[in-house]
């Protein structure tokens, strides 16, 4: 039996910028990995199918680690061989961290080496890129520009600024399609002179290692429609620096919050805070 593991990710940055005629939202994010993952153990099998379990039960069909080795087979038109994987979930479902696409990535990388087939890494992504929007960042991970639908990803340097990053898990779920008919209804879906100044500045921090402009250009757009619909986030988001925090946020479009700090005490105090209250918190690293 073989293992991986499955980074989770966090926006560093998220803004709505459009609506495309077929439904989809062009965005302009700042992806990132983290040290928070799921584990993968994988084996072959002698039939032909693809069976993923978690905690011993296999769960349904229809699930993107499934989609991933179906679109993998159809791309390479390999004869499908058959895998056992064996999910142990350790990144909260509807937390915002990309869990799920970040397994859909893992078996792609998973197939393409036990396969022999050797995909360039632009292969790789057109696969991802068909079982969802954030499956193509995980093929390679680190930090990333994210544009598009998703499918523009530009690579940027590798940092962690010296901070310290807190994660909160709240007791809310968030569900994606959900978190963006609330950016509908609202009408955020498009650009603003002040954001694009924001990304390029995040950017920019990022490539030099700014610490400060990094902190002063986190953004989720988000937050505007989901702290309104969940107010246990944005409560979070208020204690996060009433404990301290240079910066919180929410990733993606939730639940998750996120709490800064420079100083490494602050945090694990803030941490202790909240755990006293009931909430799962913990440090996590860029990767």
């Amino acid at each position: 039996m073989k293992l991986v593991k499955s980074y989770a990710k966090i926006n560093l940055f998220l803004d709505v910028i459009s609506i495309y005629k077929n439904g989809f939202h062009g965005i302009k994010s700042i992806f990132s990995e983290i040290s928070l993952f799921d584990q993968i153990q994988y084996e072959k099998n002698d039939g032909n199918k693809i069976h993923v379990i978690v905690s011993q039960d296999t769960i349904p069909e229809d699930n993107l680690l499934t989609k991933a080795a179906d679109h993998f087979f159809k791309f390479t038109g390999k004869s499908k061989i058959g895998f056992n994987f064996y999910l142990e979930k350790n990144i909260p479902i509807g937390g915002g961290l990309g869990g799920g696409s970040s397994n859909a990535a893992a078996v792609i990388k998973i197939l393409n080496k036990e396969c022999d087939t050797n995909l360039r890494i632009d292969q790789l992504k057109r696969i991802a890129g068909k079982i969802g929007s954030d499956v193509p960042f995980f093929i390679q991970g680190g930090i990333q520009q994210v544009k598009g639908t998703g499918n523009r990803l530009t690579p940027l340097s590798q940092t962690n600024f010296g901070l310290n990053f807190m994660l909160i898990i709240p007791n809310a779920r968030v569900s994606t399609p959900l978190a963006y008919s609330y950016i509908d209804q609202m009408g955020l879906a498009k650009k603003t002179v002040k954001n694009q100044k924001a990304y390029k500045q995040m950017t920019e921090a990022i490539q030099n290692n700014d610490t400060d402009l990094f902190i002063a250009n986190i953004y989720n757009k988000f937050e505007i429609p989901i702290f309104s619909h969940y107010p246990e986030l944005a409560n979070i988001k208020k204690e996060l620096f009433a404990n301290d925090a240079d910066q919180a946020f929410m990733s993606g479009s939730g639940s998750t919050m996120i709490g800064i700090y420079k100083n490494e005490k602050k945090m694990h105090k803030s941490i202790a805070n909240f755990s006293k209250i009931g909430y799962k918190a913990f440090t996590v690293n860029i990767r």
